[in-house]
């Protein structure tokens, strides 16, 4: 049966969290430049809608009567946020039928039943709610982009009629088939990380949507805690602990550091910059362990933060968990854009290649750091450590020559020039190099010349 429309009458029986809601959204779509809106979107990753109100209207809100002409304008709306709220049911956005966009990230919705006749609906944003099922979108093949990570869902079947759905997120969901998405042709990006998905099951799904990028990383844990919702008083005393944490951090003070982070962790645990510092101090006293818990907290916040990987591989390389550090170092590799950053986390990912004598892998990784920053003297001294392992003498011998004037205190390099030479029947060239080496510091010069000279 057909519901009536919306009127008066039908605003006047809404709970009032929903006026609020749709009134603040309403303003929005009024208000906003386009630039101003991108700007509010990037700030409500943060933000409840209040915060959202006061920080771009400068005026505590306050919901103020209505009549017909705000009615009109919400029944023409055609795009509702709601984040960081208790909001457990969300019946009242089924009479916006002219709706395309709808935002629902860290709220309390369980059932997406309410959307079955917002056919106009393009793009669902569903991430970190209590969703355990997907009945409701089965016709809204109009959806092209649908986030639905980090909820509890285990049958996607709902889905299969998404003719021309784009995007879809299902990280952090205990779904064990794919199947549901074969005949999806025009999907273009799934993240299915930290799930129940085999290898076997990924591997067949992706040789039928080969046109797909599936990005695959992590396990799936029952164990994962729902973000919390914060007060913005909260946040912002949060905040000033984050802040007085850096200083300390900055000044070697790791203690105090340590004591300011865990403090806003107290008032903030939705602060994935609070756990991700704390992490990084608690590196810095030698406690890894701690810190690679604290990076797992940062990730299960930010799943796509790839300082909180590097950091998770620095200390798990540290407490010789190689397989593990090595598979967080490629999800940071992955997902991180700056050169600056890819430099540190390639020349990081061939020192651990290196140390699990995979030498054809550290020679690629020194490569690309190389690729970025040519004025690198270090990368050209590993990158001839791995020619060495693999019997490549001249390449190595090569390195260390179009460095050497820039290296002439380095005992690295002249020990490993030294030793190449010495593989090719260069032993006089070879004893040079070592004895400078020797010179500079090399024990393993000093060794090398008593053993064969």
């Amino acid at each position: 049966m057909e519901r009536a429309g919306i009127n008066l009458d039908w605003w006047s029986n809404l709970p009032s969290q929903w006026k609020d809601i749709f009134f603040i959204n309403v303003e929005f779509s009024e208000r906003l430049t386009p630039d101003m809106q991108e700007s509010a979107d990037n700030l409500g990753f943060e933000a409840d809608l209040y915060e959202y109100y006061e920080s771009y209207f400068s005026v505590p809100f306050e919901l103020p009567n209505v009549g017909n002409d705000f009615i009109e304008k919400l029944s023409k709306l055609n795009k509702v946020e709601i984040m960081w709220s208790n909001i457990d049911n969300i019946e009242p956005i089924s009479y916006l039928r002219n709706l395309k966009t709808l935002s629902l990230h860290v709220t309390k919705v369980r059932s997406l039943i309410p959307l079955k006749n917002n056919l106009l609906l393009e793009r669902v944003n569903c991430s970190e709610c209590e969703i355990t099922n997907l009945f409701g979108l089965e016709n809204l093949t109009n959806l092209n982009y649908l986030d639905l990570n980090w909820n509890n869902i285990t049958d996607i079947a709902p889905l299969s009629n998404l003719i021309n759905l784009k995007v879809l997120q299902l990280r952090g969901n205990p779904i064990e088939s794919l199947s549901p998405l074969d005949n999806l042709q025009s999907i273009k990006h799934l993240d299915i990380g930290n799930t129940k998905l085999t290898e076997i099951e990924v591997r067949r799904f992706s040789a039928i949507q080969s046109q797909c990028n599936i990005d695959y990383y992590g396990r799936y844990s029952e164990k994962e805690e729902p973000i919390p919702i914060v007060s913005s008083i909260n946040k912002k005393k949060a905040e000033k602990f984050l802040l007085n944490g850096v200083f300390s951090a900055d000044n070697k003070d790791y203690s105090s550091a340590i004591s300011n982070f865990n403090r806003g962790i107290e008032l903030d645990p939705s602060s994935e910059r609070l756990y991700y510092n704390l992490g990084v101090a608690l590196q810095q006293i030698g406690d890894h362990k701690s810190a690679i818990e604290n990076f797992k907290m940062a990730i299960n916040l930010r799943p796509y933060e790839s300082q909180a990987y590097f950091g998770s591989s620095f200390s798990k390389e540290k407490l010789n968990d190689n397989i593990s550090a090595l598979d967080d170092l490629n999800f940071a590799i992955k997902n991180e854009n700056n050169p600056a950053n890819k430099f540190r986390y390639f020349y990081f990912r061939g020192t651990l290649h290196y140390k699990m004598q995979k030498f054809h892998e550290a020679h690629q990784d020194f490569d690309k750091t190389l690729e970025i920053n040519r004025n690198f003297l270090i990368g050209y001294i590993q990158r001839a450590r791995c020619k060495y392992m693999l019997q490549d003498f001249t390449g190595a011998i090569d390195d260390i020559t179009s460095i050497i004037n820039s290296a002439q205190n380095s005992p690295d390099a002249f020990y490993i020039r030294g030793i190449s030479r010495f593989a090719l029947g260069l032993k006089r060239a070879a004893y040079d190099d070592l004895l400078i080496a020797k010179k500079n510091g090399s024990d393993e010069a000093n060794h090398f010349i008593n053993k064969n000279f």
